[in-house]
């Protein structure tokens, strides 16, 4: 029995996030200095995996944050991407090493190196080097859900992790010592996994995606959003009454299940703490946005909110979390590179299916799409007007499938679950200066990816044409 060949379209895929990855390795081994927030989840980390590897009864959990005045880096954060944290930290760290690092707050970076503050450069680049798999995680998933949206189409959805990969904000996270990485992959393989079960109807695969989206929500408490939309999703679908009640039980269950049972802090009264962890983010948010030192930049109103959720969640290329350091300019290059090289492949594949071959004017053109792709990477006003343009394809792309016969599962699964974290950002920007925290900054480049496609499409069908014609 002849095993099944491996298509072109995942070979380029994967040529490109192999490249995507080495540069994030090559990042998070660099020597950029200590950022704010880094020594303190680096220190939450490792105590919350002292605390699990210990088997401290939930009493020590509720306590043991506030004796190390912790702060927002206790139990408002669940545990999942701090023990993903600690375990690195376990594995780098000096024997005899506390590790009780915190940036003395508003003092500079060379104050507290003094102080002594701040984590050595060698544990510091072992932790962020754990950061990076979840990195390229999120974009293999990214074109795994690219390629469930689109179809039957090949090639263009190799232009959804390209555009994930030249956010700053993706990058950041991807080689700082954050849990936003974490939570961006475990967000996207919930969805990825829902879209797979939408496809093979198969129970395990729901059951695996309800699962990732406990583990996310047990990272970041604002993945909580995708529950509803998925429970309201499982409810429409066309199916018997009883088979929707029990993917609706499932749905409300599985998730809250799964962020209970990871967080020990909860376990005494899950539900009251958890309300009790809701309402005290929600304070804490508030106290920022009153603090002018803390204040999410340039947000005033929702307006203000609207223009960067367009600006930064939508079009990718623009400034990042403003955490300096990061070498921009090779980073930007390298995405247009990958741009230029997925969407000159694509073109060609379109040029190849309208007929006979790909002539030498073809693989000009072609070449010349993609030198057009690669600005959408780059940080200028050009750029971000490509990506508009490629969003705005991708949407119509979504709104036709929505209309088509059979198209509704895997579009509309998606087209709610990007809306709702759109949405979702917008309504909590203004009290959170942290601006990537929801998976729509995965999402939005898929909307990439169909756009591409409806390019992708329209080139075959106009040189089929020609040749017919001809």
């Amino acid at each position: 029995m002849s095993r099944p060949r491996i298509r072109t379209e995942h070979l380029v895929a994967g040529l490109l996030i192999g490249l995507m990855g080495a540069a994030l390795v090559v990042e998070s081994s660099s020597d950029r200095q200590a950022g704010i927030d880094e020594p303190t989840w680096i220190t939450s980390g490792y105590l919350t995996w002292q605390l699990v590897t210990q088997a401290a009864p939930p009493e020590r959990w509720a306590t043991v944050f506030a004796e190390r005045q912790l702060g927002v880096w206790g139990n408002l954060n669940p545990p999942v991407g701090k023990l993903i944290i600690g375990m690195a930290v376990a594995h780098a760290k000096q024997p005899g090493d506390p590790i009780r690092y915190r940036w003395l707050w508003p003092y500079s970076y060379e104050v507290n190196l003094k102080a002594g503050t701040l984590p050595p450069d060698s544990l510091l680049r072992s932790v962020r080097q754990a950061m990076v798999p979840f990195g390229v995680l999120a974009l293999i998933l990214v074109y795994l859900i690219g390629r469930e949206v689109s179809g039957t189409v090949r090639f263009a959805p190799i232009l959804a992790p390209v555009l994930l990969f030249s956010s700053e904000a993706f990058r950041d996270y991807s080689t700082l010592v954050f849990t936003d990485a974490p939570q961006l992959a475990f967000t996207l393989a919930a969805v990825w996994l829902v879209l797979l079960w939408l496809r093979r109807m198969k129970p395990w695969l729901l059951v695996g995606a309800l699962v990732s989206l406990g583990l996310a929500c047990g990272t970041k408490l604002n993945a909580g959003v995708l529950v509803p939309v998925t429970v309201i999703f499982v409810a429409i679908l066309p199916a018997p009454l009883k088979k929707r009640v029990s993917r609706v039980l499932l749905v409300g269950t599985i998730p809250a299940a799964v962020f209970v049972a990871v967080n020990p802090y909860l376990w005494p009264q899950p539900f009251a703490r958890t309300l009790s962890l809701i309402r005290g983010w929600g304070s804490f948010l508030q106290e920022q946005q009153a603090d002018p030192v803390h204040a999410a930049a340039r947000v005033v109103d929702r307006l203000d909110a609207l223009d960067l959720v367009v600006q930064r969640v939508l079009l990718l290329p623009t400034r990042g979390t403003g955490i300096p350091g990061f070498p921009g300019s090779w980073a930007h290059a390298l995405a247009a590179l990958l741009a230029l090289v997925a969407v000159t492949c694509f073109a060609l594949a379109a040029f190849r299916w309208s007929g006979k071959g790909v002539d030498r004017r073809q693989v000009v053109l072609a070449f010349g799409l993609g030198t057009l792709a690669a600005p959408m990477t780059w940080e200028f006003p050009g750029g971000n007007a490509l990506v508009a343009l490629l969003l705005g394809l991708g949407a119509w792309r979504l709104v036709t499938r929505l209309r088509g016969s059979g198209g509704f599962e895997a579009a509309g699964y998606f087209t709610l679950v990007l809306l709702t974290t759109l949405v979702a950002t917008w309504l909590w920007l203004p009290f959170d200066w942290q601006r990537y925290y929801l998976p729509a900054l995965g999402l939005t480049p898929v909307l990439g990816g169909l756009g591409a496609i409806e390019i992708e499409q329209a080139l075959s069908l106009h040189m089929g044409a020609r040749r017919a014609f001809s």
